[in-house]
């Protein structure tokens, strides 16, 4: 069994809003209604199917006297290019830009009675600068100029360790530590990240993690190794200029 309409004054289909039932018998569909335009402000009786199924004819009628340009505004979106050249203007695709910086297409009628995703989402988002500190992160520069805020990629400076990296905004969070941070390790009893390590004992990272992998030596025997191997060139080199001087 189909299901009974049940309409009530105040419903609203498309622009029109339902004010009063005019006929009580018959079919719910057949029955005629009084109704008010929301866009032009005309009143009309009308049958509740047609009301359901089309809009309001005086806008409809109306629609060929306007005229969009570039650069006109509906909401957070802009006009940017006319993409149809032929058509009523109501149906002709615009391409169109956010405030928030998204990129879409679509015909007037979608682009006016259609909010953006991005601004559903987030009612407003926050427009960052250089400079600005995210957490243990500062703003070094902006990459990507265009596409959603949350997608575009940063160059930025960590405060604790000094790194610099290039990530995606929505990646850059308050609670999130930068990666060279989060790797600690036990040296001699302390932990320590494995940056501040190489720094210390002025060792490459690539060679560093190259004799941990490859050569499946502790952390610590790797360290005396290499800081080993590098006082015994410098001890060399040394000889060999005191020679070539005498």
């Amino acid at each position: 069994m189909p299901r009974k309409l049940v309409v009530n004054p105040g419903d609203r289909f498309g622009s029109r809003v339902l004010v009063k039932e005019i006929d009580k018998k018959g079919l719910v569909r057949r029955r005629r209604w009084k109704w008010k335009c929301i866009r032009c402000g005309r009143e009309g009786i009308t049958l509740l199917e047609n009301i359901i199924h089309k809009g309001c004819k005086y806008c409809i009628d109306r629609s060929h006297e306007i005229n969009y340009k570039v650069g006109d505004r509906f909401g957070c979106r802009i006009l940017l290019e006319k993409i149809d050249k032929e058509g009523k203007p109501s149906t002709k695709r615009w391409k169109w830009r956010c405030d928030y910086g998204r990129e879409g297409r679509g015909n007037i009628y979608y682009i006016k009675n259609r909010k953006c995703i991005n601004c559903i989402q987030k009612n407003k988002l926050k427009i960052y600068k250089p400079g600005d500190k995210i957490g243990y992160r500062v703003l070094i520069e902006e990459i990507d100029k265009e596409g959603s805020i949350k997608r575009r990629r940063w160059r930025w400076k960590c405060i604790n360790c000094g790194n610099i990296g290039i990530s995606r905004l929505r990646n850059i969070k308050e609670d999130k530590l930068c990666k060279e941070c989060r790797i600690t390790v036990n040296f001699l009893g302390k932990n320590i990240t494995f940056k501040k390590i190489c720094e210390i004992f002025d060792i490459a990272r690539s060679t560093l993690r190259f004799y941990i992998k490859e050569k499946n030596i502790i952390l610590e025997e790797a360290v005396f190794t290499l800081t080993l191997k590098r006082k015994i060139i410098n001890v060399k080199k040394t000889k060999t200029k005191s020679s070539m001087e005498n």
